[in-house]
């Protein structure tokens, strides 16, 4: 449900939708069909198979429970809510052709799904030292191709161009889409990126993700109707990112509220990709600290709309600047 209110003069939207997701409720535990937490073992079949009886079944959750589960690529599918019970960890594989020869997979994705949910209070970490480390070797040994790979570097890392390095969560053409309570950790790339999705919801989540250099906390590319709430961003880029990738798209209906936000780069910024823009924009009530640029960017430098954009009660300590707007039309080749 779509609540309206008004705001000095601005449409503010907000986004309340049901904690009960399906209309029915089938539950898998994925020990029941032979997944191991010990740390070790590779469970992605069996964590495939309970999201894909739980999906065809109608709908449910299948849970994660306490234990240490090794995964591959998994796809999330319509009408399943992943559960990660306390004390659960979700380990991404360290081997990274597990996510594809060629552009590295998200280990969570989801395509053209509705009604799904990540929720729970556990943690889904991207052990991204580890798959850094697996990457060089196979850059090394020519078995991945990367133009960015030993160019120069002042991180002191493998250099490693974004379509190789694996994200978390990848959804895309996906609606009411719900993500509660979990800790997202140690991506090797943007954390989690959501494009051309509608009516979503992420409230109580913690993201730390410190181990390479443009890790983007949370990313929405084109999206439409979303909340963030109540949320812990740690980052090594930008904290969160709305985008616009699309002429004839752009983020709309979206308030960002009640959060903490750590970032290298900007704490909450709108852009850098602003192709068709953005509209109806709330940005209040966020503490941001050791933010290397701005605490609110809003760089709309494709010819991309800025509409209805209200940022309030920003509280930043320690950051390069309180807040930059920036406007421009750099895709000269483009017509607006």
């Amino acid at each position: 449900m779509i609540r309206r209110t008004l705001k000095n003069g601005l449409c503010v939207l907000m986004l309340s939708l049901p904690v009960c997701l399906f209309a029915q409720s089938k539950i898998v535990n994925v020990t029941s069909l032979g997944a191991k937490g010990d740390g070790v073992t590779k469970n992605t079949v069996a964590i495939q198979k309970a999201i894909d009886q739980v999906s065809a079944s109608g709908g449910g959750q299948v849970i994660i429970p306490a234990g240490r589960f090794v995964t591959g690529v998994i796809k999330l599918k319509s009408n399943v809510d992943l559960h990660l019970e306390k004390g659960a960890y979700l380990l991404a594989t360290m081997q990274r052709i597990d996510y594809g020869k060629g552009p590295a997979s998200a280990l969570i994705v989801a395509d053209k799904a509705e009604h799904i949910a990540l929720t729970g209070y556990g943690v889904i970490d991207g052990q991204a030292e580890g798959v850094l480390k697996d990457l060089q070797t196979l850059l090394e040994a020519g078995i991945i191709q990367d133009n960015e790979w030993k160019t120069e570097n002042p991180w002191h890392q493998v250099r490693s161009a974004e379509i190789n390095r694996p994200m978390l969560i990848n959804f895309e053409d996906c609606n009411d889409v719900q993500v509660r309570n979990i800790e997202l950790k140690n991506g090797s790339c943007w954390v989690q990126r959501y494009e051309n999705c509608r009516d979503m919801v992420f409230d109580g989540i913690k993201v730390e993700s410190n181990t390479y250099w443009n890790n983007d906390g949370i990313d929405l590319v084109d999206c439409v109707n979303a909340i963030i709430t109540n949320s812990f961003f740690n980052a090594d880029d930008d904290g969160i990112c709305l985008k616009s990738e699309k002429r004839n798209h752009c983020c709309e209906n979206i308030t960002v509220e009640n959060c903490i936000v750590r970032s290298s780069a900007n704490a909450v910024k709108l852009g850098t990709a602003s192709h068709g823009g953005f509209k109806n924009i709330s940005i209040r009530n966020i503490k941001v600290y050791d933010t290397f640029r701005s605490a609110v960017a809003i760089e709309s430098v494709d010819g991309g709309i800025l509409e209805n954009i209200d940022v309030s009660n920003i509280k930043a300590v320690n950051t390069g600047n309180a807040f930059v707007v920036r406007l421009g039309h750099r895709n000269k080749d483009e017509v607006i």
